[in-house]
């Protein structure tokens, strides 16, 4: 009686055997190409799996973060998609908002439809924000970070070396995702009043568009300093109904939030001096 012949899985069989050994697979049933492929990705040593994927880690700037924080805090968002971020964060384009979002969604504050997560809503507390910094820590870097660099904020060049070293990209882009570790390490949420307190005062700050009599009476002070405005309104002429005719002077004084006192004691003489003020 003559043995049939082997069917075609134990032929594939004795031929992933034979790859394992380091036997060439002969070509066949598509049974066998598949076994194969099998073979390859076995083989495979997990540096090689791991070197396909470029390793990174989120970055966010720290203006961003506290100006996004003080909106949730203001009026939580029922969605965080491209056209919020635009209009919270004054994006210029649809660009920069898009590569926010990454950054926002592994934070775990959104979830991948856009929608705020609790975490989102812990967020928003100081009484809670170092918690959720900490849970956020915890998830997006591994243990060696911390063994590496046990100070973060003592040595800020160490934790931009370990990105550099970690996820082999230039110190430009580790730098940035260095910054968003050291952000989450602080943990303190009195920095974020001071960040929106500091944008205000800036924008505030007048730049241009100076009137003729302040640019005038700038130009003619120049112990004053370029910080500070003295204008001049122009005198009230007299009327007859008058009893005790008098020349009143308005003078207005705008001084820069960071002038000072040497520069304000300056003005102060200037005027004492140009106009007079305390002689008979």
């Amino acid at each position: 009686m003559m043995a049939s012949a082997p069917s075609t899985s134990v032929r594939a069989r004795h031929q992933l055997q034979s790859c394992k050994t380091g036997d060439i697979v002969v070509k066949g049933s598509s049974n066998e190409e598949v076994l194969a492929r099998h073979v390859r990705a076995d083989n495979r040593s997990p540096e090689m799996a791991d070197n396909r994927t470029p390793k990174t880690y989120p970055h966010m700037p720290a203006s961003n973060w506290w100006d996004l924080r003080k909106r949730f805090t203001e009026r939580p968002p029922t969605v965080v998609d491209v056209q919020y971020l635009k209009t919270v964060l004054n994006f210029k384009s649809d660009k920069a908002a898009q590569n926010l979002l990454p950054a926002i969604r592994a934070a775990g504050l959104i979830d991948k439809d856009g929608v705020p997560t609790d975490r989102a809503n812990r967020w928003r507390f100081d009484a809670s924000y170092r918690s959720v910094c900490d849970e956020i820590s915890e998830e997006l870097y591994p243990p060696g970070l911390l063994e590496a660099v046990a100070d973060p904020m003592s040595d800020p060049d160490a934790v931009v070396r370990w990105f550099m070293s970690d996820t082999s990209k230039g110190r430009d882009y580790a730098q940035k995702m260095a910054s968003f570790y050291q952000l989450l390490a602080k943990a303190d949420p009195a920095e974020g009043a001071v960040s929106t307190t500091g944008a205000k005062r800036s924008s505030a700050r007048p730049t241009a568009g100076r009137s003729a009599p302040a640019a005038a009476a700038t130009r003619a002070d120049p112990e004053a300093g370029p910080p500070s405005m003295i204008s001049t309104a122009p005198a009230r002429a007299p009327t007859a109904a008058s009893i005790d005719p008098r020349v009143n002077i308005n003078i207005q004084i705008h001084i820069a939030a960071d002038a000072g006192p040497e520069q304000i004691e300056s003005i102060f003489s200037s005027m004492a001096k140009h106009l007079n003020i305390g002689r008979r």
